[in-house]
């Protein structure tokens, strides 16, 4: 997050005042959020070791790069009218 001040502060300085405070520090970690995509947030979470993922609808799995890589979901040439479409590999 680029070390805010306010993380530095006694309000979030122990488990417990985070605890107490935890709709604070959800708004200022949700504003610190909304300013990048769930894939970016992502990775800085885990670039900082923090194990991360992003909450993927069909649409975001059918077109991530890591489940296409691994065959997961292949593109598969339908005779007209239909063209290509996506399946998930075990469909295919």
């Amino acid at each position: 997050m680029g070390g805010p001040a306010w993380a530095d502060g006694e309000k979030f300085g122990s488990k417990a005042a985070r605890i107490e405070s935890r709709a604070e520090l959800d708004r200022l970690i949700s504003e610190w959020a909304e300013q990048y995509t769930p894939r970016q947030v992502m990775h800085f979470l885990q670039r900082a070791g923090v194990p991360a993922g992003m909450a993927q609808n069909a649409e975001d799995l059918s077109y991530d790069y890591y489940v296409r890589a691994r065959s997961h979901i292949v593109s598969v040439d339908h005779p007209a009218p239909w063209g290509t479409s996506n399946y998930p590999e075990s469909a295919a």
